[in-house]
């Protein structure tokens, strides 16, 4: 077992740190983790978080917030969240659903969420950057250039763009990404996965009538 560690309050802030219980969406690994809440992030229960999983980066279900951790885990050791990809990515009312029946069952709420959601919902779900509602025009002349680049890419696709397409198409795009966020200009959001469509095909049927005798 490791060695219990006792939270510490941060010096220049007074304050604990915060953690979160994150629900991974990755093949065969779709188990509850814990992550550091970076300070001024804001995460809810049911929000939908990028989190490192080894050497990639993957979606999570954030469970619940913590204010102290688990004693069998090292603070230094515990990776941090990245972003918040999408809050109330629910529907209404929908989350609090599933909060009860946990309660009412007696059961963790990762076990309700395993067989509400379809496996690999997130993976399924494509992530989109979109420019900002509300932004200064005097944050983009410290933008470095190939962030700015990334900005003036989104702005003239007028609506907003895949994360794989930027991507495919830019380089240094975690970078930049990461650097606009950071000043508001742009906002990242995941888009449902289309639906399945049916299977359609055209079928003739001969049909053998009876001759009158």
């Amino acid at each position: 077992m490791e060695t219990p560690y006792l939270v510490r309050e941060s010096p220049a802030s007074g304050l604990c740190d915060t953690w979160v219980q994150v629900l991974v969406d990755a093949p065969g690994a779709r188990r509850v983790y814990t992550y550091r809440v970076a300070a001024g992030m804001v995460v809810a229960g049911g929000d939908v978080v990028c989190v490192p999983f080894g050497s990639q980066k993957i979606g999570g279900i954030v469970l619940e917030r913590l204010d102290t951790l688990p004693p069998s885990l090292v603070a230094d050791q515990v990776k941090t969240v990245e972003e918040v990809l999408g809050a109330g990515f629910f529907p209404p009312g929908y989350w609090q659903l599933l909060e009860q029946v946990a309660h009412y069952y007696l059961t963790p709420l990762a076990r309700v969420l395993e067989t509400a959601l379809p496996p690999g919902l997130l993976a399924r779900s494509q992530r989109r950057i979109r420019l900002a509602a509300i932004t200064n025009p005097l944050l983009e002349w410290t933008l470095s250039p190939s962030t700015r680049a990334m900005l003036e890419f989104v702005r003239a696709h007028k609506a907003d763009v895949s994360w794989r397409f930027l991507r495919q198409r830019l380089p240094h795009a975690q970078y930049s990404l990461t650097e606009l966020l950071n000043r508001g200009l742009v906002e990242s959001y995941l888009a449902d996965p289309d639906p399945p469509r049916p299977l359609v095909r055209q079928v003739v049927v001969l049909v053998e009538l009876e001759s009158e005798g």
